[in-house]
């Protein structure tokens, strides 16, 4: 974990992108088979999908172990403002 901390759903989110990066894979392979838009843009909502269901992983993640071990130190407030940077970005 390049981190240095450890999340325990690390290899849950890990399993995650590797299935987005595979139906990335598949989609374009679709888009260049000239397959009927409406299924790619399907495939796309999709996509999205799963990507905002990694992203909650993480948030989730990111709050019960890094914001609370932040608060344990002192840097709550420092924190808070880069999850909410984060989130801004993200929503």
């Amino acid at each position: 974990m390049p981190q240095g901390h450890e999340h325990k759903g690390f290899e849950d989110v890990d399993r995650r992108l590797a299935r987005i990066e595979g139906h990335v894979a598949g989609v374009r392979r679709m888009w260049q088979s000239d397959r009927p838009c409406h299924e790619v843009l399907l495939q796309m909502a999709a996509l999205r999908a799963a990507i905002d269901r990694a992203a909650r992983v993480i948030m989730r993640e990111h709050v019960e172990s890094c914001i609370a071990k932040a608060v344990e130190q002192g840097r709550g407030e420092e924190a808070v403002e880069d999850l909410t940077r984060a989130l801004e970005r993200l929503l």
